[in-house]
């Protein structure tokens, strides 16, 4: 007999970050590259500092 597959209890960390305002920080006609490239650093860093907050790197 197979050992039942029953996950580990997991616990989820969110954080919401401030708005971006593309209008204001890349104008009315922003290269599409370009802000790609902020929004998805900024949620980076901001996985960075909630990593950087685990007690354990797999667990807690």
């Amino acid at each position: 007999m197979l050992p039942v597959n029953v996950p580990l209890p997991t616990k989820v960390v969110t954080q919401v970050l401030e708005p971006i305002d593309i209008l204001a920080q890349f104008g009315a006609d922003p290269d599409i590259d370009q802000v790609d490239a902020h929004v998805r650093h900024v949620m980076q860093q901001a996985l960075d500092r909630l990593a950087d907050e685990r007690r354990f790197p797999m667990v807690g």
